[in-house]
């Protein structure tokens, strides 16, 4: 664990561009914990949404779908949650 904080810290201080800094975030994680595939997902004040993903080479990117009319329903729902935990896969329905 301190080795991958070491690495994520040695990324964003290796870039000024919050870009850049959140890809190479993501990159290390996905690679880190051997994921198929990681999202960093940041709106901004201005309503734009930035998606920033890791895939592996056996899953298609799926960074796309958050801009269709349903990605964009499900990241308003993201947005007023209060715990990651609370979450269901937006494309498959609520697992609650």
């Amino acid at each position: 664990r301190d080795k991958l904080l070491f690495e994520i810290s040695a990324a964003v201080r290796s870039s000024v561009e919050i870009q850049q800094v959140l890809q190479n975030a993501v990159n290390n994680l996905g690679q880190r914990f051997d994921l198929s595939r990681a999202l960093i997902i940041r709106p901004s004040a201005q309503g734009a949404l930035f998606v920033y993903e890791f895939h592996n080479e056996n899953v298609s990117p799926v960074q796309d779908r958050f801009f269709s009319e349903q990605g964009q329903e499900f990241v308003q729902a993201i947005m007023q949650k209060t715990a990651p935990c609370e979450l269901g896969d937006g494309y498959r329905g609520s697992q609650e």
